[in-house]
């Protein structure tokens, strides 16, 4: 195969069929990489190959690492020392030009692979995998018989990278302190790159950012609580909302997103979970739109959700405006967002006001929200407030302690998670 063939025709495969993977290819692959330029040649990197069931299961479940690792023939860890060649982080680059040359001679081989660096907790993994303190776990590779194909994701001119003899910033739009100056354009080209920073069949823990699995579940009881008639979900992205909404057998479902590869992307994700549930059968109507403009006739939708986004998007009150238009006369408005008065919030302002920080997610850049500015924006667009939820004190990962999955109303105006409900007028 010719060498430009490859690098244009590989793809990140994360379903593999249920064949075993010889040894012997693997340690070609693996040959391969030991071809790459190294620092100094000092070639101080190590492959651990994982391919043992028991041990896979442990990668997922007690380190953390992406859940189709399970699934996986093999799952080979690169290593590289953390002792020598570390200025300009020269290590890390020479790792990062073995896995390329793994992942290339990989596909002209037909074997499907994955540079992952979601592959779990650094110190999680050194226990299970007895991995010397002395070297950097970088990334892993599962690797096994593709089964899948998929599309190709749309790629950047590079007439918009290169520059001649100095640097010209063409992405100083992406470093703004300030949501708010990001134009609806910006933001829906950041949407649609980021959707590939995550599987398709990802498992849901993997795929909640800051929420915690349990405030998410309380989401849902939520949703499940008010849902009834037709029901839109605001922005469905990766799908994280939309498709639980059907795992709990909620029907008569539709979405919107501002791109065709955002929303092949959720249609990959139900078409996976159709195999555990037939009810995943039922289709969710999607329609591609701009960011702040929905797709439907207006007094369609009996339940509109709208999790999370509203705390990326610059103006909430044009698509609030919109959500209005296309809700039915008494209809039910779920909003859940990101608090700004809370601990999840603290680590917000530390992060980017003390620290300088950016706190850019896939879907943009993220600005914590107060309770009592959303229900102004809701009340101000036509809706009457109801009532609202506050989920978790802490966020999930400080511990829990009782608090990180808390649910109450009393404590909303400092819960990390608010899910605040809202009628049409």
């Amino acid at each position: 195969m010719e060498l430009i063939k490859s690098i244009k025709g590989r793809r990140s495969i994360r379903r593999f069929k249920k064949k075993k993977l010889p040894l012997k290819v693997v340690r070609e692959l693996i040959d391969a990489a030991t071809y790459a330029p190294t620092a100094c040649n000092k070639q101080l990197y190590e492959f651990v190959i994982v391919d043992k069931q028991p041990l896979k299961n442990r990668l997922v479940d007690e380190a953390g690492a992406v859940e189709f690792f399970r699934n996986a023939p093999v799952v080979v860890y690169v290593l590289y020392s953390n002792r020598v060649t570390k200025e300009n982080f020269a290590n890390y680059q020479s790792a990062a030009a073995a896995v390329q040359n793994m992942l290339l001679v990989a596909y002209a081989k037909g074997i499907g692979a994955c540079w992952s660096s979601a592959c779990g907790d650094r110190d999680k993994l050194r226990k299970i995998l007895d991995i010397s303190p002395y070297m950097d776990i970088v990334c892993a590779v599962p690797m096994g018989y593709p089964d899948e194909n998929p599309q190709p994701p749309p790629k950047k001119k590079t007439d918009h990278m290169i520059h001649y003899n100095k640097f010209k910033s063409r992405h100083q739009k992406y470093d703004t302190r300030s949501i708010t100056n990001w134009t609806l354009k910006q933001l829906e080209e950041f949407r649609t790159a980021g959707i590939r920073a995550t599987s398709p069949a990802v498992d849901i823990k993997h795929a909640l950012g800051p929420i915690s699995l349990k405030a998410f579940k309380n989401e849902l009881d939520i949703v499940q609580k008010y849902a009834k008639g037709n029901i839109l979900d605001v922005l469905g992205f990766a799908g994280l909302y939309t498709i639980e909404f059907m795992r709990r057998h909620i029907k008569n479902i539709y979405t919107y997103d501002v791109s065709d590869e955002i929303l092949n992307f959720m249609e990959e994700r139900r078409r996976d979970l159709v195999k555990k549930d037939s009810f995943y059968k039922n289709k969710i109507i999607m329609k591609k739109s701009s960011l702040n403009k929905i797709p439907y006739p207006k007094n369609k939708f009996d339940t509109v959700t709208w999790f999370n986004n509203i705390n990326y998007n610059p103006k909430p009150e044009m698509l609030l405006k919109e959500i209005y238009r296309v809700m039915k006369k008494d209809g039910t408005l779920l909003i859940g967002f990101i608090n700004k008065y809370s601990s999840y919030g603290l680590g917000y302002y530390y992060y980017t006001k003390i620290l300088g920080n950016l706190y850019v997610t896939n879907e943009g850049l993220m600005k914590p929200l107060s309770l009592f500015k959303v229900i102004k924006i809701v009340n101000k667009a036509g809706f009457k407030f109801k009532t609202y939820y506050g989920l978790g004190l802490i966020p999930e990962r400080l511990g829990d302690l009782g608090l990180a999955n808390t649910k109450s109303k009393i404590l909303s105006p400092i819960s990390s998670f608010v899910v605040l409900v809202a009628k049409k007028r």
